[in-house]
C-alpha cells in the first residue's frame, strides 16, 4: 500500500514540474564605460543598444554567442542512400 502511495505522489510531482526554457540570445551587447560594469547582451537591434548607452556612456558590439544563421543541414546518412551511391 505504501508503495502505491509513494508512486502516485512521485508521479504527481513529476507531472507538475515546469519544463526548461531555452535562453534567448540577442545579437547586440552594451559595454558600459564604468569601473567594474557588467555587459548587457539583451538588445535585439543596434538602435536599442545605442539608446541605452547614450546617457551613461559605453559601446555596442555584436554578441559573440549569437549565431547569425542556423547551421547547414548535412547530407542524408541513411543506409539506403549510401547503398545507392556506391
Amino acid at each position: 500500500m505504501r508503495y502505491y502511495v509513494m508512486i502516485s505522489v512521485a508521479m504527481a510531482l513529476a507531472g507538475s514540474v515546469d519544463r526548461a526554457q531555452a535562453a534567448i540570445i540577442y545579437p547586440w551587447c552594451a559595454h558600459y564605460m564604468m569601473p567594474n560594469a557588467p555587459s548587457n547582451c539583451g538588445f535585439a537591434t543596434f538602435e536599442q543598444c545605442r539608446l541605452t548607452v547614450a546617457g551613461i556612456g559605453g559601446t555596442c558590439q555584436l554578441n559573440p554567442f549569437y549565431a547569425m544563421s542556423p547551421p547547414a543541414a548535412g547530407p542524408p546518412t541513411s543506409r539506403r542512400w549510401r547503398a545507392r551511391r556506391s
